[in-house]
């Protein structure tokens, strides 16, 4: 699992070499070049609610991680079961939640090949919130339907 927190001697370096001023989220990105770009807005490391949307925030993410928990494995599986994605956006979340850490891709060696998705122990540990996410939105989809379709 991917720490978060940058050493700050690279992170110096990195600054130094760049001309930039990188933010911590950067660094992690650029060191694990699965996210290929900069934050412009620094990740605020010390509000609980900004730090679990870095990991879960996307429009798909949260689906992805649930898709995952009920046995939906293969990238095929997962845009099969999320038909209003497009297969560029989920490769893209799941890249992201890979280097968050919170799936590992499983590559078997065969022709053609195979990968997988698993959630990892912390990829488990985002399920309450997920389940929380889902418990509010089915008790409140009147409400935020017709909230939705008065405009």
């Amino acid at each position: 699992m991917p720490k978060i927190e940058a050493d700050s001697t690279i992170l110096a370096e990195k600054q130094k070499a760049s001309g930039r001023s990188l933010t911590k989220f950067a660094y992690f990105c650029s060191k694990n070049e699965k996210n290929m770009y900069e934050r412009k807005i620094p990740v605020n490391w010390d509000c609980g609610i900004e730090v679990t949307l870095t990991v879960i925030g996307g429009k798909w993410k949260p689906w992805l991680i649930n898709r995952i928990r009920e046995g939906h494995h293969r990238p095929m599986e997962l845009q099969r079961a999320i038909p209003a994605a497009t297969k560029r956006v989920l490769t893209q979340q799941l890249n992201e939640l890979e280097s968050m850490g919170v799936v590992y891709k499983k590559i078997y060696a065969v022709i053609p090949a195979r990968v997988e998705y698993y959630l990892t122990d912390f990829g488990q540990s985002l399920l309450p919130i997920i389940d929380a996410m889902d418990l509010w939105g089915q008790a409140h989809c009147k409400t935020v339907k017709s909230n939705f379709c008065r405009k």
